[in-house]
């Protein structure tokens, strides 16, 4: 059951995409705006789907099609601009390829074991490992309205957390 208070933290936290997306002509109504909403509604679909599948499936056999299904749809977006892969980049892109497989089995594994209302606010500390990293590489830092948006959607996603753990325990946390 979802509750008034539960719709009220997620419409908060689409307003804080919204932030991020600074509407108007050239964010929201954009491309890459519309992808992003698009991105963040198949990511819940998979939370969802992980938590439901997860009664009947293995870890690894949902890995491997939700791994398949990407390879077809990226394999399918990248035909018009394809680039032949060249040798030399074999090694990164089998890195990055087994970094992003050993990640989603770990994120199979807490989908199962947790409630996905639990796990998916955990996924927030990501948001500082993309900070580092696009700082230690590129020397750059988000804009203001992407910090506030930011975090807009992580105080919207804690808050689901705390009450549902309150809650869900009849007890408020000390």
């Amino acid at each position: 059951r979802v509750g008034p208070r539960r719709w009220t933290a997620i419409g908060i936290g689409l307003l804080g995409v919204i932030v991020v997306l600074r509407p108007g002509v050239d964010g929201f109504i954009s491309l890459p705006g519309l992808l992003v909403l698009l991105a963040a509604t198949a990511y819940a679909f998979a939370a969802v789907s992980v938590s439901l599948l997860a009664r009947s499936d293995t870890p690894q056999s949902i890995v491997v099609w939700f791994l398949a299904l990407m390879v077809l749809g990226a394999g399918l977006a990248a035909i018009p601009g394809w680039v032949p892969l060249r040798w030399e980049h074999a090694g990164l892109i089998l890195g990055m390829g087994l970094a992003g497989a050993f990640g989603q089995v770990a994120l199979t594994h807490a989908f199962m074991r947790g409630d996905a209302s639990l796990v998916a606010p955990l996924e927030y500390t990501g948001l500082v490992w993309v900070i580092c990293w696009d700082w230690l590489l590129w020397r750059s830092l988000p804009d203001a309205f992407t910090w506030a948006g930011a975090a807009i959607i992580m105080a919207s996603g804690l808050y689901l957390l705390r009450r549902d753990r309150t809650v869900g325990t009849g007890r408020t946390p000390p």
